[in-house]
């Protein structure tokens, strides 16, 4: 889940978190003041702007450029994400997890670009590939499906999938238990 991680760095620009290189600077009359040109390493955004004793004011000058490569990469990452996914976790599965209105030839459309991906069903998205991710270290296929209908003692006697139905929310109280849950697996020697 390389991709998951690359989705994670460049959800961090676009919220405005830059990993910036120092391009070039050009010092001005002014003492302890320069014009500094700065460009983002993972998604190569740009900004031009004024540099007092060092300190990065991005977007004084010029506002933040991103190019429009940063939207199609978060786009496509989520795509092959969610194809992964449905791949994993089996249609009726997946049906499930991400609620009504996703079936599967919905949600295959989506990971293959023929159709848009929500902003709300990419957080599903993001959430449910960082739950497998964990689950992978220690489960198969098999395992991590098995996993997902497992009733747990810390779900109130549910399983995952019974947790989240149809309108969960990946920030919420629920879901996060899930997520623990799962980094329990991949943190501890024995799963």
């Amino acid at each position: 889940m390389k991709m998951l991680k690359l989705l994670e760095l460049l959800e961090e620009c676009r919220r405005g978190s830059h990993d910036l290189l120092e391009l070039l600077e050009v010092r001005c009359l002014a003492p302890g003041v320069s014009t500094v040109a700065r460009w983002c390493r993972r998604c190569g955004s740009a900004v031009v702007d004024v540099d007092y004793d060092g300190r990065t004011n991005a977007g004084q000058i010029m506002k933040m450029r991103s190019p429009e490569f940063l939207k199609q990469a978060i786009a496509a990452i989520h795509r092959q994400l969610l194809g992964e996914l449905v791949t994993t976790l089996r249609a009726d599965r997946a049906n499930r997890l991400f609620g009504r209105g996703y079936a599967e030839a919905a949600l295959m459309q989506k990971a293959a670009g023929r159709a848009p991906i929500s902003e709300e069903l990419a957080a599903k998205v993001r959430f449910l590939a960082t739950v497998v991710r964990h689950l992978e270290g220690g489960y198969d296929n098999e395992g991590v499906n098995a996993w997902f209908e497992r009733p747990r003692v810390q779900l109130g006697g549910r399983s995952p999938v019974q947790v989240l139905t149809e309108s969960w929310d990946p920030a919420g109280k629920d879901a996060q238990s899930i997520l623990e849950l799962a980094r329990s697996l991949s943190s501890s020697p024995a799963t």
